[in-house]
């Protein structure tokens, strides 16, 4: 008994000296936003995004942070991966924006609203819109 508590001390002290959660994305709630995505054209160009690689960067900075862990597969870089992960729990309706879960859910945009939550700032216009012609693209 007196092992178990010394090691349930021991986590205690070591936990207590972070100030994020290093296994999870929490770093985006504190602050650190993700860079925006780049794409390199075979010019040396910076190229322009593909509307799943814009909708991709606003998961990735607005959602992620919250969302991730329990929603397998909302972290991929993968199109098919993350198409998959958010209609199997019901986010989004391919090829029906309008009808998704995840838009209406955006606070200033959506009928339901509240996402994301505080610290991590509303949607902007073009990241809505990004999202929504992404989810209407799909078939």
């Amino acid at each position: 008994m007196k092992r178990l508590l010394t090691i349930l001390t021991l986590m205690l002290i070591i936990s207590c000296n972070q100030s994020i959660n290093s296994n999870s994305n929490d770093q985006l709630v504190f602050g650190e936003q993700p860079e925006e995505e780049q794409v390199i054209g075979p010019d040396g160009e910076v190229a322009e995004l593909t509307v799943f690689q814009r909708a991709r960067t606003t998961i990735r900075s607005k959602c992620i942070a919250c969302h991730t862990n329990y929603h397998i597969g909302i972290e991929s870089d993968d199109e098919e991966t993350l198409i998959s992960s958010l209609e199997g729990i019901g986010y989004i309706v391919p090829g029906d924006a309008d009808g998704s879960f995840m838009l209406r859910r955006l606070t200033n945009y959506g009928d339901i609203g509240g996402m994301p939550q505080a610290p991590i700032q509303p949607l902007t216009q073009e990241e809505y819109d990004d999202l929504k012609e992404w989810i209407d693209s799909l078939q």
